[in-house]
């Protein structure tokens, strides 16, 4: 009984729009009448259409107040908004009843002619805020008046990122979004649907039917609110702009995801659409990076720079706002133990190390491990064996090691679990094994072993 009852009140409360322009209406034909035409003969219609506006009014109150009970509408405009509205119903028989007794209460007449005017036009500009958003009516208006009543019509600046590990999803992206788009109905001080959007606490705690938010659960009761078709009284926001395609896309991933409110960007699942929207709209570029890419390094300085080329290193700058370089054996000679012993004091820079031909050997591998941001090392025709790899357990870092035409056999496939961040290994003309070669494959998915042996 109580379920119809309900129904029938939110029935009701569908008729508000359409009724509440009929006392306009009554009232702006009374007015036309009293103030063009100023005849006597006319006095039945002008009372009869404050009486009607009156009537209407009252009636579209009701409705109003049915239709409040079934949104989520700011408290301050709704009160004003309901008030005002039983306020038009009220001076409306007021006028009546002056012009029903008396033609000559012209000081009055003008009083409710004037009272329902400002009435009228308040209460409409406050249900338009409450249905269509505060900055509707100001929306288009010409800028000076825009600036008479305080309105920026700027547009949202939303924050860009550049570190996807800084960014903790809840705390960056979404918190500004609710203060947005849901807190000023939800929040320390209003609280409709007894849900806070302002505070983790809130959020947390729900509303009055329970939890809005489940980690992994795409029927969470706020996503499903935001998904409604806007005609739906459950919709929301129910006032303002409505979350866009990409708002809802963030609130569904961090869901998705958990939704943990200390996640950071890089800790969630990604996809193609959500790596695009999280691009178009806060500059954040989550494709995957290597450690190069993730890590700022002072540059080299001008004077080490120089001695490493007067000893015949080759130099190469990698990118303008980063300190990384290359560092590249002569063309025409091998490099000896005082060009070795020269690289440490670049350990911070020095990413790339080339030493094809360069007459290497196992000797040299202790002073290239110092070299712990190395993440390509390519040691081409030279006398390594898997002894010297084994001396590299520092170079944490490394995704590409080149050991063509080296003395390297099956022992060097233990070794690779000392790179943890190896992608691919080079292992043309050397000794290993074609069966050692498709174990270690196996045991190493991750890392591509090129060898002759695959083709």
């Amino acid at each position: 009984m109580l379920v119809l009852l309900l129904d029938i009140i939110s029935f009701l409360g569908r008729f508000h729009p359409i009724l509440v322009h009929l006392p306009i209406g009554f009232i702006v034909l009374a007015l036309l009448i009293e103030w063009r035409l100023n005849d006597k003969r006319y006095n039945g219609a002008i009372t009869y259409s404050w009486f009607l506006s009156g009537l209407f009014a009252a009636i579209a109150s009701v409705c109003g107040w049915f239709l409040a009970n079934d949104g989520a509408y700011d408290n301050w405009t709704l009160f004003f908004h309901r008030w005002l509205g039983i306020s038009i119903a009220i001076i409306s028989f007021i006028g009546w009843w002056i012009r029903r007794n008396s033609s000559e209460q012209k000081s009055l007449k003008k009083i409710t002619s004037i009272s329902i005017i400002i009435a009228i036009i308040i209460t409409g500009h406050l249900g338009g805020n409450m249905t269509h958003g505060s900055g509707y009516l100001l929306e288009y208006a010409p800028k000076t008046i825009q600036n008479i009543f305080g309105y920026d019509p700027s547009p949202i600046q939303y924050p860009t990122f550049t570190n996807p590990d800084s960014v903790n999803v809840y705390a960056d992206i979404l918190a500004p979004l609710f203060e947005d788009k849901c807190n000023s109905c939800h929040n320390d001080k209003v609280q409709n649907g007894g849900l806070n959007l302002a505070s983790i606490e809130g959020i947390q705690e729900g509303g009055d039917g329970g939890p809005v938010v489940k980690g992994g659960d795409y029927t969470s009761e706020l996503l499903r609110r935001v998904t409604l078709p806007t005609t739906s009284s459950k919709f929301m926001p129910t006032t303002g702009m409505p979350l866009t395609y990409h708002e809802i896309k963030i609130l569904e991933w961090w869901i998705s995801g958990g939704a943990k409110f200390e996640a950071q960007a890089s800790d969630l699942e990604l996809n193609e659409s959500i790596q695009a929207t999280l691009l178009a709209r806060h500059r954040l570029d989550l494709t995957p990076k290597s450690w190069i890419e993730k890590t700022i390094v002072p540059n080299i300085d001008s004077s080490l720079l120089s001695a490493l080329r007067t000893i015949n290193w080759r130099v190469n700058l990698l990118a303008q706002n980063n300190g990384w370089i290359e560092v590249l054996a002569p063309r025409d000679s091998s490099v000896t133990s005082d060009m070795i012993t020269k690289l440490p004091e670049a350990r911070e820079q020095i990413t790339w190390l080339e030493l094809k031909n360069a007459g290497v050997t196992d000797d040299f591998m202790h002073i290239i491990n110092s070299l712990d941001h190395l993440t390509r090392l390519q040691l081409q025709y030279n006398n390594i064996t898997a002894d010297g790899i084994e001396a590299l357990t520092g170079l944490r870092h490394l995704e590409s090691l080149n050991l063509i035409g080296n003395n390297i056999d099956d022992d060097v496939f233990p070794l690779l679990a000392n790179f943890p961040g190896l992608k691919n290994i080079y292992l043309w003309q050397t000794d290993v094994s074609k069966e050692a070669l498709e174990n270690a494959r196996q045991e190493y998915p991750d890392v591509n072993i090129v060898h002759a042996a695959s083709l």
